[in-house]
Formats: structure tokens, sequence, C-alpha cells
């Protein structure tokens, strides 16, 4: 690989017109992706996987170079936001037409007193954006996978609308939501309003489609599953570019309730039992189970964790990262089962702290990534701009200001 090549992943270009249609904190950009294909002069035959594939940065602008492309998350609202991306003019402007034709009034649903939507809405709100969520998905489906694009374009649409809705339950740190605590909180809407919403959405994004492209050679392809258990064949892939959940806490299914609300939340407990599987989760699991970690780094970081006197440092905190390592430690692991001899794996990384307790994340991926047979060919450092600890007051306490260090990783297999 050019080491040239690599530049700020956070660099936007002027193509970047599907960026817009869902507001995700993504680690890095479609130009970013473009410089990574040019360098690594992949054939039309070569395999591109994402396995934190997110808003579908990677899987569409390696689609859009005539590449095929696996993208990977068990958040099924990210798998659904990337294939939207997937989306032509004629499908947006299908999605419209299928909207326009619901209804805003005298129409049927079933829905549970426990529904998902009720921490945030009314019953009668609820109810509504409940049916639009059915008509659009449908009544029988199992793979929300499988949903066709014009559906998903549709769900994004709902999405977005709905997340303005909430957006008073959206405090500071945007990757949280909180929930009404009392029935005079929640919010109504009028159907019609909704409804005339989700259609100037779809209005709006269609300028930002140039034109039809069903030029397209290479395939495209998208699961919820987890990195840990990829349903991709051993020794297939080329290039793994991504950029995993980083050590900060961020719990990815609380920051996407709204959207998992209209996806699952007719059974609430899909909800809860989806946001215990994520990486970088919150919640802390059961599983007593002692592990092996094979990064020193890592040992030393949560080492200093534990010995910290900091309220809940040695225990829950000690526990929350360690489930991360063991996360991340499954998920190198199996990116090695599925990537060919000599193949690139480009990993977006950026560094954090624990108080005052510094988390070396690119020192720690390299260990990790060594153990199962990675070399580091080059690694680029970028600063950030935006630190999601700056949100919080508390920091100050440890330090006046948080930098963080952006790190791109490029490693290949050995064979």
């Amino acid at each position: 690989m050019n080491r040239l090549a690599i530049k700020n992943p956070k660099r936007l270009s002027d193509d970047e017109v599907k960026v817009n249609w869902y507001n995700y904190y993504a680690g890095f950009s479609s130009a970013f992706v473009k410089d990574v294909l040019h360098s690594c002069a992949l054939g039309q035959s070569g395999i591109v996987v994402d396995p934190w594939n997110g808003a579908g940065t990677t899987t569409t602008a390696v689609n859009d170079a005539g590449l095929n492309a696996i993208g990977i998350d068990l958040n099924p609202v990210m798998c659904v936001v990337a294939k939207a991306k997937s989306a032509t003019l004629q499908d947006v402007l299908k999605a419209y037409e299928k909207l326009k034709s619901l209804r805003v009034s005298i129409f049927e649903t079933q829905f549970s007193e426990n529904d998902f939507l009720l921490n945030w809405f009314e019953y009668k709100t609820a109810k509504y954006i409940r049916y639009l969520s059915k008509a659009i998905i449908g009544s029988e489906f199992v793979d929300i996978a499988k949903i066709n694009v014009q559906r998903c374009v549709m769900l994004v649409a709902l999405f977005n609308v709905v997340r303005g809705l909430v957006q008073d339950f959206i405090p500071s740190n945007p990757t949280w939501i909180k929930k009404a605590k009392t029935e005079s909180e929640k919010i109504i809407a009028d159907n019609g309003a909704v409804k005339k919403a989700i259609l100037e959405y779809l209005t709006s994004i269609k300028s930002s489609i140039n034109e039809v492209k069903d030029d397209r050679k290479g395939s495209l392809e998208l699961f919820v599953a987890s990195s840990k258990s990829m349903p991709i064949q051993s020794k297939s892939v080329d290039l793994v570019l991504t950029s995993p959940p980083y050590c900060t806490r961020i719990d990815y299914g609380v920051a996407t309730y709204p959207e998992l609300a209209i996806l699952l939340g007719h059974e609430p407990e899909r909800i809860d039992s989806l946001r215990r599987q994520l990486i970088g989760r919150t919640t802390i699991d059961k599983d007593t189970t002692e592990h092996h970690f094979v990064s020193e780094e890592a040992i030393d970081f949560m080492g200093a964790i534990e010995k910290h006197d900091s309220h809940a440092s040695s225990n829950y905190y000690l526990k929350n990262f360690r489930q991360y390592f063991v996360d991340m430690q499954v998920s190198i692991s199996e990116l090695a089962r599925i990537i060919i001899d000599n193949g690139v794996f480009v990993c977006v990384v950026q560094d954090s702290y624990y108080k005052e307790i510094y988390c070396d994340l690119s020192r720690i991926i390299t260990e990790i990534a060594a153990v199962n047979g990675f070399k580091l060919e080059d690694k680029k450092d970028f600063q950030a701009k935006n630190v999601m600890a700056n949100i919080h007051a508390g920091t100050k306490k440890y330090r006046s200001k948080v930098t963080a260090i952006e790190s791109v990783l490029v490693f290949k297999k050995q064979g």
C-alpha cells in the first residue's frame, strides 16, 4: 500500500452527497475510503468487508467504485441505513409514492400497551408511527437485512422524522436518549404533520442523487450479524476497511433507541437483548469466565483502572473495559479467519482516557492484531476535532481539556 495515500479519515469531498441522509457518529468519510481503494488497486473480483459498517460509508463507496462490498453490523438500524444509501433516484421516487398512499386516519394496526415508542409518545401518536412502520416493513418479515431498498429509504425517512420529534429528549451527549418520566412529557403530534414531514424529507434527498446508476459491476451484501461471528467464508476477503467502536463507553444501542423503537419496538425485549450484545455497551455481562488478554498495553490500562481510587473503578468500570477488550480480541481473530494471505486490514481508531489514565487504543489493536498474524505496515496520526469527553463536566476534574488522536493503522495478513 502507498503510504502517501493515507489522508485524514474525516476529510470530506465534494461528492459526499448522501452523508446527511442519516446523522451518525462515523469513523471516516467516503473520500477516505476512495483513497484506500485507489491505493490497494483491487481487481473487479476483489471483496471489501467492513465488520462495523455503521451507516454504510464503506459499503456505499466500495459499491460505487464497482467493487464487491460486504457490510456487517449487529444493529439492524445501521443495516437499514446502509442499504438505503444504495438507492437510485427511481428507488426514492417509488418510496415517495408508496408513503404518499398511506393513511393519516382510519387505519388498522396491532399495538401493544408496552410498545417502546410509548417511552416518548402519547398513545395515539405512538400507534400511528407503529402503523407507518408496519406498513413500510410488511407484516411478514424475519431478517431486516432482506428488506428491499425502497422500504429502507422509507424507513430512513421515518427514522429522521421521529428523531426530530424526540429532540428534546437528547441531552448534550448526542449518543444518549432520555425517556419521558410522566405522561405530560410525552409528545403529541398530528398524523398529517408526521406524514408531511416524511414526504418532505424524501423530497429533500432526491436532489442528492445526481443520476441513476445501474452500471455497478460490484455486489453489495449487508448482514445483521456480529463482528465476532461473521457469515463470510474463510480466506475470501481482500480488504477489511473499518473503524471499530472506540473505547469510550458509547452505548450504540441507546444512541439508536428511537430507530430501534420503529423497527423492534413492538417487542421491547428484543431491543434490550440487542443492546446487551453490542460492543461498547454500558451494561455488564453476567459472564464470569476468566479471559486471557493478549495485549500488554490493555493489561496495564486495566491494572491502572483497578487501582484507581474513584468510585466504581475497580468494579463496574473495570468489568466494562474487560468485556470491551474481550470483544475486540474475538473480533480481530474473526478478521484473521476471513482475510486472505497478504490481504490488507485498515483500521481507524481513536485514543481516549479513563479519568487521567491514558488508553492507547492504537497500540492495543496493534498488539491484538499481531497475535492474529497481522503485521503493521503503516500508521498515521491525526488530531481529532470532535471529542465526546469534552461534553462531560466531570472530565475537568482530571484534565482541563481533552484532545484525542485518530490513528489510521494499516496491516498486512502474513501468509
